[in-house]
């Protein structure tokens, strides 16, 4: 646990405090969360209650139906379960940089316990909070399986983290004590808060002041329980045949559990435990778990060593030089944001890709790369193109705000992570990806089926495109 550990001012404990708070935020579950059982361990040392507490924002450019939707149902199980345990679950609607300190003055604890961001948002709050707090705010890197630090710094590629990753699996790849965690203090009276409770997630949705433009996903439905779910289908339908459907975004091939992960309705390495338990085929096991973990957390890595990660200061020093010497090259093709947004280009397969990004709330893994790298080719600057990436990425994707999805980006965008290839216009160095020679490779007729039905779902119309 101690790689995992920092403390974020250098505050003394108030031994005579009241309670231990633990200030949810990445780690949104009651199972498998190391912040929590770090959180419990230090109030029963001190022979203190715990106390939970989650500010719910609905201040953010970001915040929508679809994304409050998705958490809320979550924390609505992780209240309940958190309840069960004795500690209180403490929710409001605020700033939580701003909610945390109104707390930590109402009810005077002994310390606070945070779990770890690895995107720049999260960092910002809990630098905030930490500079304001009379008492310890330490953090715990509860969402990667390897801790954070415990790789030789930044990474360059799953490569390098390749060989060192067998060996700290063995060492982190554990099951949680968490369930055995008992509470040795007394359960402390709480101020006012969101009774969850007797409350629904989607009537508090419709209640909130919230982007009407997002609608919740008719097909990805949050929660703790929906994530158990969707591993138990995975592990049970789509694995075996993960090596290979996993590329076609007509099948349902892939896990499905980006979304849990990103908002911490489930751990990394719970997937991980019950993948490798699983009958089947080694080969598969071993491409799902690549990803899961390596690439997964080489974008957490690069997260954490780069504070810009959202931005085209993170570009790698050869391609800023290729991008800026063609930076003047004819576009064939140049989109306004909004023609982007609505999916009005004429690519069929990059529509496709964004009309599952605004219906369903995802892009398939396997069209990631090139609904990047199309935003590139069809803006007038690379600059434009990353922050037309982001936005679209981070106002509609139940993954988005992540850290694998800014990493994407810096992949796609700015050449991290990636070797120089052949020059060509607007590219110059930067992979290039074609949309008719990956339309070759995937069932499009089975794609936009899978669109369409989505869009009856949500009670759109047929899309034509």
């Amino acid at each position: 646990m101690e790689q995992r550990v920092t403390h974020l001012n250098r505050n003394p404990v108030n031994n005579r405090g009241r309670c231990v708070i633990y200030w949810m935020e990445a780690a949104q579950r009651a199972k498998d969360n190391l912040a929590l059982i770090y959180a419990i361990e230090q109030a029963n040392l001190l022979l203190k209650p715990l106390i939970c507490y989650f500010g719910v924002d609905e201040s953010l450019p970001t915040s929508s139906a679809r994304l409050f939707s998705f958490m809320l149902s979550g924390i609505e199980e992780t209240a309940a379960a958190l309840e069960a345990k004795g500690i209180p679950f403490v929710s409001r609607l605020e700033s939580p940089a701003d909610g945390i300190q109104r707390l930590e003055m109402e009810i005077d604890p002994c310390l606070v316990v945070v779990d770890e961001a690895s995107i720049h948002y999260g960092r910002q709050i809990r630098r905030k909070a930490a500079s304001r707090f009379s008492v310890p705010l330490i953090e715990v890197d509860s969402e990667p399986v390897i801790p954070l630090r415990a790789w030789p710094g930044e990474m360059k590629n799953a490569a390098a983290m390749r060989t060192r990753a067998t060996s700290l699996w063995r060492q982190h790849l554990q099951e949680s004590p968490l369930a055995k965690l008992k509470m040795s203090g007394r359960r402390l009276r709480v101020p006012r808060r969101i009774e969850l409770n007797d409350t629904e997630a989607m009537d508090l949705v419709t209640s909130l002041k919230l982007r009407a433009d997002v609608a919740p996903s008719p097909i990805l439905k949050g929660g703790i329980k929906a994530a158990e779910k969707q591993l138990k289908a995975f592990i049970n339908k789509r694995l075996p045949a993960y090596a290979n459907d996993c590329e076609q975004p007509g099948v349902e091939g892939t896990s499905g559990l980006s979304p849990y992960l990103r908002f911490g309705q489930i751990w990394a390495g719970r997937i991980a435990l019950e993948v490798k338990k699983a009958k089947g085929s080694a080969a598969a096991k071993k491409a799902f778990l690549e990803k899961l973990l390596l690439e997964r957390e080489l974008a957490m890595n690069f997260c954490l060593h780069n504070p810009e990660h959202h931005s085209p200061a993170v570009m790698a020093d050869w391609a800023r030089q290729t991008l800026d010497a063609h930076r003047k090259d004819p576009r064939p093709f140049i989109y306004s944001r909004e023609e982007l947004e609505t999916a009005s280009t004429h690519d069929s397969l990059w529509n496709a890709a964004q009309q599952e990004l605004l219906v369903i709330g995802r892009i398939h893994p396997a069209l990631r790369s090139l609904w990047a790298k199309k935003i590139l080719e069809w803006s007038a600057s690379p600059e434009e193109a990353w922050e037309t990436a982001v936005y679209l990425n981070d106002k509609y994707a139940l993954d988005g705000c992540d850290a694998s999805g800014y990493f994407n980006i810096a992949r796609c965008l700015g050449g991290v992570s990636e070797k120089p290839r052949k020059e060509r216009p607007v590219f110059g160095r930067l992979p290039y990806l074609a949309s008719d020679r990956l339309m070759k490779k995937i069932d499009f007729r089975s794609y936009m089926a899978r669109i369409q039905r989505a869009r009856r779902l949500a009670g759109l119309p047929e899309n034509s495109s």
